[in-house]
């Protein structure tokens, strides 16, 4: 694999990622270890077909379709009410959880292959973009996966985030959720039947796979599911049913989203089949945008016995740690391709070593770095705050 090859992120096109949640008072102690699981199985299926010999099962990687509607889920529980809140405080709030982990990503792929992108005419814009969160705004393969390439849903969840507070101040969340569903699928159609150029090997030419797969524009739908979603469970409308068959809708929330595992993979497949490439990519992403929803909804309660299952301590934290497990989890297998490391031994044991690295080195940074610079972000925005309101009496008074 070459330097360009790992800073375009050519491993595959799907690359999926997470949200990284919310912590604090939003935190759902169910959600936050299903957050673990989802983001594991984004990381298994980055090793199929690398260390792993198997072909790669794409379903592994709705993980990032389910992170998603569950941070709409979980921002419409935190703010409740958007006419009490601070938008400084939310987009604060917002950039202290991804940001520090994000640039840590972007500054070790940069000093780790070429320092020099720093000053190129040709990649600095590249890191800018990655930098302010904008390269999966560019349906552009060379913008979209440069660099750390999972991070082009931290980009999406930026445009998601900067339409939160609309959504959150609608009275009727339902009817706005339906009405995004339907501009979606409009824009799905319009791309699909004006022969827009599928997909191209030129890192620099509009790709409407990445527009559709990867792009704020066509995933905002997920997120306004899960913040409707939000909607309903916090008006308790169906919480005594649920609180009373909260054993069988959990397990039944599993099989069901097993079932839609199964089932999806043969619907995408015929409607790729019938030449439907737009359509086909958008399904094959998001497609399990309403399981996501139901699963969630349910889960939210806490009421079942896997609820208390997943309310486990070891579970919560490595759900807390789930955000860093996906950022750097394709950094350390793409440098230990490119390092000849994935072929000197049996790929088990080569499994159980990277395995144990990427889990070491996500605990790490999720102690040692993302909590620290999160809380260094929210007191600098506090004080900040406080001095701007202080400015403010003085200049009024």
């Amino acid at each position: 694999m070459s330097k360009s090859d790992v800073l375009y992120g050519v491993q595959n096109k799907y690359s999926e990622a997470t949200d990284g949640g919310i912590s604090g008072k939003g935190r759902i102690a169910p959600l936050t270890s299903l957050r673990f699981f989802a983001a594991f199985f984004v990381v298994f299926y980055h090793l199929q077909g690398v260390v792993i010999p198997m072909p790669s099962i794409n379903q592994m990687a709705l993980g990032v379709s389910f992170f998603f509607v569950l941070s709409g889920f979980i921002l419409s529980t935190v703010y409740p009410d958007a006419t009490k809140m601070s938008l400084s405080k939310f987009y604060a709030s917002r950039l202290a959880r991804l940001w520090p982990v994000h640039a840590l990503c972007v500054f070790a792929v940069v000093f780790a292959y070429d320092r020099a992108m720093l000053f190129d005419g040709f990649w600095l814009p590249k890191v800018l973009t990655n930098l302010s969160m904008l390269h999966a705004w560019i349906p552009q393969y060379g913008y979209v996966f440069s660099l750390n390439s999972v991070s082009w849903s931290i980009s999406a969840e930026f445009g998601f985030y900067l339409l939160f507070p609309v959504l959150a101040a609608s009275r009727q969340v339902g009817k706005v959720v339906i009405l995004i569903g339907i501009l979606t699928a409009i824009g799905l159609f319009l791309l699909e039947f004006n022969h827009a150029t599928v997909w191209s090997e030129d890192p620099w030419r509009f790709s409407a796979v990445l527009l559709v797969s990867q792009s704020p524009f066509a995933r905002l739908f997920e997120f306004a599911v899960g913040v409707w979603a939000a909607r309903v469970f916090r008006e308790r409308r169906y919480s005594g049913f649920v609180t009373k068959h909260a054993n069988v809708l959990e397990v039944g929330a599993i099989l069901l989203l097993l079932a839609f595992g199964v089932v999806s993979r043969y619907v995408v497949a015929a409607v790729l089949g019938r030449g439907f490439h737009i359509f086909g990519s958008w399904l094959d992403v998001a497609g399990g945008v309403l399981v996501f929803a139901f699963m969630i909804f349910v889960f939210a309660h806490s009421a079942g016995a896997l609820s208390r299952g997943l309310s486990n301590r070891v579970l919560v934290f490595l759900g807390e740690a789930s955000f860093a497990l996906y950022m750097v989890h394709q950094l350390i297998i793409k440098y230990a391709m490119t390092k000849g490391w994935t072929t000197l031994l049996p790929w088990p044991l080569t499994l159980l070593l990277l395995c144990l690295v990427i889990g070491i080195t996500s605990v790490a940074v999720y102690v040692l770095w993302e909590r620290p610079m999160r809380r260094l972000l929210l007191q600098t925005h506090a004080v900040l705050s406080s001095r701007m309101r202080a400015i403010r009496q003085v200049v009024t008074s």
